[in-house]
C-alpha cells in the first residue's frame, strides 16, 4: 500500500469533515473567496459578497470559531485574513473542479 491510500487518524478525519461543512454555506464561500485577495475589512466584505453586514459578522464568527480567519482590529474596525494558504487552495480547487463535472444533481 502506498501512503496515501492509508486513512488518516479519525480525529483528522473529524475534522477536516467540520472544516467542509463551514465552507458548505454560500456566504461563507464568498466570504473565503473574497479573502483569496487578502485581508479585507467587514464592510468591504459585505459590499463584496452582497449581503448585510449583520450577516457576513455573522458568518465571519462561525469562520473564526472553526479557524478558518483571523481577525485583527485597528480602531474600530475589524479586518480579516485566511488562517493559511491551505483553506484558499481548498476555497480554489472547489471552484475549478465545477468546470470538470456536469450539472449539479440532487442528493438522493
Amino acid at each position: 500500500m502506498t501512503p496515501t491510500n492509508v486513512l488518516p487518524e479519525a480525529r483528522r478525519i473529524d475534522q477536516a469533515v467540520e472544516t467542509l461543512k463551514l465552507v458548505a454555506d454560500g456566504v461563507r464561500f464568498r466570504i473565503l473567496w473574497a479573502l483569496l485577495e487578502g485581508e479585507r475589512s467587514v464592510s468591504d466584505l459585505a459590499e463584496t459578497v452582497q449581503s448585510p453586514p449583520s450577516t457576513v459578522s455573522r458568518h465571519l464568527s462561525k469562520l473564526r470559531l472553526g479557524q478558518l480567519v483571523t481577525h485583527r482590529r485597528e480602531g474600530t474596525s475589524v479586518f480579516y485574513s485566511l488562517a493559511d494558504g491551505h483553506l484558499g487552495s481548498l476555497v480554489k480547487e472547489a471552484v475549478f473542479h465545477t468546470g470538470h463535472i456536469g450539472s449539479p444533481t440532487a442528493p438522493d
